[in-house]
């Protein structure tokens, strides 16, 4: 048992140093082409949306905020719901049982908490 868990340490450390490894690799990529991804785009806004005079000007832009396919969210884009919209002006409509988004930490019980 013991040489099974040291040889998965063993393992775990090289997938974690190839992470690691082409982490650095795509982002010097997406730096040198002045490029981001979904994920980036998700921390900006909240990022932007964290300056609360910023966040009360786009609040207030919006009547309602409506979302659809809402059990593959995560918790970053549900931040950034709740910081756009008001208990009251926010509709959401989603099925836990089509939730496929896992993979990009997409939380099907953050629907279900509704």
């Amino acid at each position: 048992m013991v040489n099974g868990i040291i040889k998965t340490k063993e393992i775990v450390l090289k997938l974690y140093n190839l992470y690691k490894e082409f982490n650095c690799v795509y982002e010097t990529l997406k730096k040198e082409v002045n490029g981001v991804d979904f994920n980036d785009l998700q921390h900006y806004a909240l990022k932007i949306l964290s300056n609360n005079e910023i966040c009360e000007s786009v609040k207030q832009k919006y009547c309602y905020v409506l979302v659809d396919e809402y059990q593959d969210i995560n918790a970053v884009q549900e931040k950034i719901i709740s910081l756009v919209s008001s208990k009251n002006n926010r509709f959401m409509v989603g099925d836990v049982k089509q939730s496929i988004y896992r993979f990009r930490f997409c939380d099907p019980e953050i629907f279900l908490e509704k």
